[in-house]
This record gives C-alpha cells, structure tokens and sequence, in this order.
C-alpha cells in the first residue's frame, strides 16, 4: 500500500475514533446529569412532616411540648401515666376527676390546620368520648372530635356541623384520629383512612378558639365531657395535611412518633421527580430527555 493510502486510511480511523469517543462523552455526560437530579429529587415524604409542627406531645411522662412552642398542663387532677401505649407511654385521663389539658392553640385557627393524635376509649357503647378540640373559653364555641356511643368518629361544633363517620372503633384498641380544617370544611381520619368530611355552617366562631385541649370537651353547651381513656402521640400543625401524609403518619414504622425522621409506609415506592433538565431538552447529538 503507498504512503498516500496509508495517510488517508489513517486520518478515517482517527476521525472514527472521535466521534466514538465524542458520542461516548455525550452519553456520560446525560447519565451523570440523571443520576445527580434523581439521586438529589427522591424523597421520603419524612422532612415534610416536620413541616409547619406547632405543637408535638410524645406524653412520655410529661406534658413537654417537643416543639418547645408551649406545654400543656393539668387543670385540677393530673392524669395519670400508663404504660398502654404507642409509644413509650401515654396519659390515662378518668373523667370522673374531670382531668383535661390544655393551652392556647399556637395556631391561626380561621387558616388550615391539623390536629392529630392516637385516642383509647375505655367506654365504647357507652358514652361520647372527646379526644382534643380547639375552644373559646368565653363563648361554649369549639371544634374538635369525638369517639361516640356508637364508637363512630364525630366532628364536633356548637351546632354547626352534622353527619357522623362509618369507621368503626369499636374494638376496644387504640386508634388513630386526625382532624383537618382546610380554611373551608372539615375533615375526619380514622387509622389513616378518611372517614367524613363537613362544612359548617358558619366559621365566624373559629376566630375566637383560644384554647387547646386534650382529654376534655370543657366549653361544651351541654355540660362538659370529659375522656375515660388514653391519649398518646398528639402533633399540631399549622397546615393542611394532604390525605398521602396522615396515611404515612399511619404506616409509619416508628409510628409517627416526632421529629419525623425515616421513611414512613416501608412498603410505598419513593416520589421522584426530574427539574433539570427540562422534559425534551435536546443535547448536542440530537437525543432528547
């Protein structure tokens, strides 16, 4: 072959030799840039949780507010610790004393809220049992729920919602028992699930709830109720919960207990969104992502 050749072959296998190494580039270069945005966009849902707490109370022999926004306290006879708990231990509340907790709501209550927190009733089939309400201590207004006679979930105002729940309590156990206000209606949880929802009738009464209680029903116009169970694990936030985080709340592993720190449902796959690049971004070698 003469030298002429050789050159002209030579320069062929060295262009070919660039793009391959070109193209090769290019591929790692997008791969890299992927792996970064999903390795950095899974999330575990466990952060947000945390989001917007204004009150967290583990009850694990006191009233200490984790957040360190404000404790609760005893008003009269304090309840008593138990070792019948989700966590650790819980306050066993005997409403023949009248023992209740409370303090102010630590939350714009006319804005969405939600309250949540694992109730026991001793008395299913036999009385209503209240679980944590906001109050106005001037007015017998309040909103709150309730554990009924009939062990179904009841969102509680001073006659201005209706409708009770269809998830039964009835067991005897521990359950789990959220209430959303979403600046519109309220909505009721039982275990995770959602269970009813309302709009009352009027919300002028929300502006002046200044009260936080637990174990007690004490603004009721009907006479005060107060709880013959348990109450452990109750969290306050000054947001709306989506209906995905009270379920984690639920299935969590280390069940809910705050700071919300793992991976809640072990068994529900990551979210994983890509911000960069944008979708069809085109790269230099036509490919697009």
């Amino acid at each position: 072959m003469d030298s002429e050749l050789r050159r002209k072959f030579s320069d062929i296998g060295e262009l070919d030799q660039a793009e391959s190494m070109e193209s090769s580039k290019s591929f790692w270069s997008k791969f890299s840039i992927i792996f970064l945005i999903l390795l950095v966009s899974v999330s575990t849902g466990a952060g947000a949780l945390n989001d917007g707490v204004q009150g967290a109370f583990l009850f694990d022999g006191d009233f200490t507010d984790e957040t360190g926004t404000q404790d609760l306290s005893a008003s009269g006879t304090s309840p008593s610790s138990n070792s019948t708990a989700i966590v650790n231990s819980a306050y066993l509340f005997d409403e023949t004393s009248g023992e209740f907790l409370q303090r102010s709501p630590q939350v714009d209550t006319t804005s969405a809220w939600t309250i949540n927190g694992w109730c026991l009733s001793n008395k299913v089939g036999q009385d209503s049992e209240p679980c944590f309400f906001f109050e106005d201590s001037g007015a017998m207004e309040f909103i709150g729920v309730n554990i009924r006679t009939d062990s179904y979930l009841k969102i509680g105002t001073a006659g201005k919602t209706g409708g009770n729940g269809a998830i039964s309590m009835s067991d005897g156990t521990y359950h789990m028992i959220t209430l959303v206000w979403t600046g519109s209606k309220f909505q009721g949880y039982v275990d995770g699930q959602f269970d009813y929802e309302v709009t009352p009738s009027s919300t002028g009464f929300m502006s002046s709830l200044d009260e936080f209680t637990v174990g007690g029903n004490i603004e009721n116009g009907a006479g005060s109720q107060y709880l013959e169970g348990n109450v452990d694990e109750v969290t306050v936030w000054n947001r709306e919960l989506s209906d995905a985080e009270v379920s984690d709340l639920y299935n969590s592993g280390s069940y809910e207990q705050y700071p919300f720190s793992a991976i809640n449902d072990v068994n529900e796959a990551p979210s994983i969104s890509i911000t960069e690049p944008s979708n069809n971004t085109e790269f230099t070698d036509g490919d697009n992502v």
